[in-house]
């Protein structure tokens, strides 16, 4: 039977929403012949499952030595593709060595998931320069960590080094999803971070879900939740997927997904108590709402009297 051919059915038979049960069929199909083994081992092994924290560390002391190794060409290892470590909470600057040491077992990946509280935008940076090929990424967590103490031993982000900088922002507009749900930008550095990511994605972009930068008890100043769309909304026309989920948003935000996301196909605005109903049908129809913002409005300075819905 051609290659190509077994990796129709091993296509056909993946079940993403049972993989356990994906894993022990793969398991079972690589064991069917030496012809049916590469390819089998290949999906196999293309998405680890690690649910625990356990199984992580277990899996990354032999990936990191495997990948790295010379003579371990052809190890299974080399076959991941995706990499899902949110089972696991890193913590810079303690886990930062760790962290720089998945970044460079990871140079064949195409979807990473992090959970790091804190996080710095240094690591990120190195970790996206290092694993070259990833399109897709998730990071849990947050710029100021859980508990304040943890921010203190991060240097500023104004203080980053001007190369690291240019090659997160590189890196973050070569992403066709980016999701940001699960990550905390509301203390600490976190407006900086938040702001590189605004400026930094790109046309590739087809799914980015936002991150909290503002904290509920400043809901009142959601410019910054609108200033961060706006510029997403600029800068990414391709959007598919937006997730708002428990933002601060406003209609006003919605707005400029309508005008500038025509290709929008899924949008999350569960628990946004800042939108309303005519902000709802604006992005339906895809038009603006009335009154239309200035000629010259910067979202960057989002001033509340041009944002707040008239």
């Amino acid at each position: 039977m051609p290659p190509e051919i077994l990796r129709l059915i091993l296509d056909r038979i993946r079940e993403p929403h049972k993989p356990i049960a994906q894993q022990k069929t793969l398991a079972a199909c690589a064991l069917v012949s030496r012809r049916w083994k590469p390819c089998a081992q290949s999906a196999l092994w293309e998405q680890p499952l690690l649910c625990t924290a356990q199984r992580v560390h277990a899996f990354l002391a032999r990936h990191i030595l495997e990948t790295q190794h010379p003579s371990k060409q052809d190890s299974p290892h080399h076959f991941v593709r995706v990499l899902d470590l949110t089972a696991v909470r890193f913590a810079e600057p303690d886990d930062t060595q760790y962290l720089h040491a998945i970044g460079r077992s990871g140079v064949r990946l195409r979807t990473l998931k992090l959970f790091c509280d804190p996080l710095d935008p240094r690591t990120l940076a190195y970790i996206l320069a290092t694993c070259r090929d990833v399109v897709e990424l998730k990071i849990t967590g947050s710029s100021g960590g859980s508990q304040s103490r943890f921010f203190y031993h991060l240097p500023p982000v104004r203080l980053m080094d001007p190369s690291a900088l240019t090659s997160l922002h590189t890196r973050l507009a070569h992403l066709r999803a980016l999701d940001l749900g699960d990550l905390d930008l509301s203390r600490g550095d976190g407006a900086a971070l938040a702001g590189i990511v605004g400026a930094s994605v790109g046309a590739r972009l087809r799914e980015f879900s936002m991150p909290m930068a503002t904290r509920p008890a400043e809901g009142a100043l959601s410019w910054r939740d609108d200033a961060l769309v706006a510029q997403v909304a600029s800068q990414c026309p391709a959007l598919t997927f937006f997730c708002a989920r428990g933002r601060y948003i406003t209609d006003r935000a919605l707005e400029c997904l309508a005008l500038n996301c025509q290709q929008l196909r899924l949008v999350d605005l569960s628990n946004c108590p800042g939108i309303t109903a005519t902000g709802v049908m604006a992005l339906l129809e895809g038009e603006a709402l009335r009154p239309s913002p200035p000629q010259n409005w910067d979202p960057t300075e989002a001033p509340s009297s041009v944002l707040h819905r008239p």
